[in-house]
């Protein structure tokens, strides 16, 4: 009996020792495990870019007021450095990752107004960026890095309410621009941008926002918020969509305006970009670009893949935009003038001299088919005129300068005006200048 109870009980031991190696120790457990983010990924200095506080459904997104940098460790443990228009403040805490989730504490030891506040977090992790949400808000962070800058921040409506999948575009003065999408709460951010002045533009459903003078440095962030105009404001894509033709061009260096004798189509999409093709006697060659609009100023960027002479090539131009046509004033001295072609009708434009080729301003011009009802306009200060939807018909025409109480004029006759296409006719006048 004594031998049978002493095997039970060695069975028992056995049994006992094999249920606790089966049992699993949480305390000990390795939350790193085999997840796609650790802590090691994370290690660096981060620098806040703003926040969002969830309301309902809808988060209202801002920037942070105060300059705050992030710091993980490989150990788990983190720093936080606030400093406030007067305060200073700091946390200290500890992280742990499973997968892309951190579990962070902050320590009791740290600011006096959080002592024994706790809080779960969940990482959105990118190489250069990342976003910590807890039950309440968003806080978004960039990576900090002493050879380059970021520029980051939010694409939000007239409401401040946040726009995801905007486009942001960054122009180089050479290359390729800069381009990223706004993820969610409308937050984006580039890195690796070397020290200079930047414009940074977004693009949201065909309406576009851009800020000039973005100053960014090396280990610096240059936060920005894009407001994305509403949809009855400003310019859309959807009014320049169409084939356009160049009708003419005017220099600051040559007060001469004059007719272009290339053949030029543009072609405009909601996303924003364009597609020129010019086509010069026996040469024909296109460029691609990228274009967004604000208000009425339209901004080209010419993309480095396009035609080799202008490779790299980039510039702004303000756009005054009319229903049939527009002008392009660019910051190089050129003024062009585009024509929107018409399904059904045709485009009749050109510019008004006087005998030494200056342009004359304020002419009175007039078209009329027969004894019809005249179309009318006057020149503007380039000496440009511009009839759009125009009906197709052969026309004579008439343009009239008022010089000291003496009416001069010039006219044309059998101008011929067809569906679909632009016709240009040039009016000089016989003033007796010099």
């Amino acid at each position: 009996m004594q031998r049978l109870q002493s095997i039970l009980l060695i069975v028992f031991v056995v049994i006992a020792l094999i249920a606790t190696s089966g049992c699993k120790d949480d305390s000990k457990d390795n939350p790193t495990g085999s997840g796609p983010v650790t802590i090691a990924d994370v290690a660096g200095t981060w620098l806040n870019v703003g926040y969002g506080n969830t309301n309902g459904t809808v988060r209202t997104v801002a920037l942070d007021t105060n300059t705050t940098t992030f710091v993980l460790q490989s150990n788990g443990d983190w720093r936080t450095t606030i400093v406030g228009t007067s305060v200073t403040t700091w946390f200290a805490g500890h992280s742990s990752m499973n997968g892309d989730t951190v579990i962070s504490s902050i320590d009791s030891s740290s600011n006096g107004t959080m002592v024994g506040a706790t809080m779960r977090a969940k990482v959105d992790y990118h190489s250069n960026w990342m976003v910590f949400l807890s039950y309440s808000s968003a806080s978004y962070y960039v990576r900090r890095s002493s050879s380059s800058g970021v520029i980051a921040g939010f694409v939000l409506d007239q409401q401040n309410q946040s726009l995801t999948s905007a486009s942001i575009l960054i122009p180089l003065a050479a290359g390729s621009p800069l381009t990223t999408t706004s993820q969610t709460d409308g937050f984006f951010a580039i890195s690796q941008i070397a020290t200079g002045t930047y414009h940074v533009q977004a693009d949201y459903a065909g309406r576009s926002v851009t800020r000039t003078g973005v100053f960014v440095q090396n280990g610096g962030l240059a936060k920005v918020v894009l407001n994305i105009p509403d949809a009855s404001t400003g310019l859309t894509f959807a009014s320049l969509a169409g084939n356009w033709k160049q009708i003419g061009w005017f220099s600051s260096t040559d007060s001469t305006c004059g007719v272009d004798g290339e053949s030029i189509s543009f072609q405009f999409y909601s996303n924003g970009n364009f597609y020129r093709t010019a086509v010069m006697s026996s040469v024909s060659y296109w460029w691609a670009g990228h274009s967004t609009i604000q208000g009425d100023s339209l901004f080209v960027t010419i993309d480095s893949s396009s035609h080799s002479g202008d490779s790299g090539r980039s510039f702004h131009s303000k756009c005054e935009m009319h229903t049939d046509y527009w002008v392009s004033k660019s910051t190089d001295g050129y003024v062009e003038y585009y024509a929107k072609l018409g399904v059904s009708s045709g485009t009749l434009s050109g510019f008004v001299k006087d005998n030494s080729g200056k342009a004359i301003n304020n002419a009175a011009v007039s078209f009329q088919i027969g004894s019809g009802t005249p179309i009318t306009t006057s020149s503007d200060s380039y000496g440009n005129y511009y009839f759009g939807s125009v009906t197709p018909g052969v026309y004579n025409g008439l343009a009239t300068i008022t010089i000291n109480s003496i009416s001069h004029n010039a006219g044309l006759t059998n101008v011929n005006v067809t569906a679909q296409t632009v016709t240009i006719a040039e009016f000089q006048i016989s003033t007796g200048a010099k």
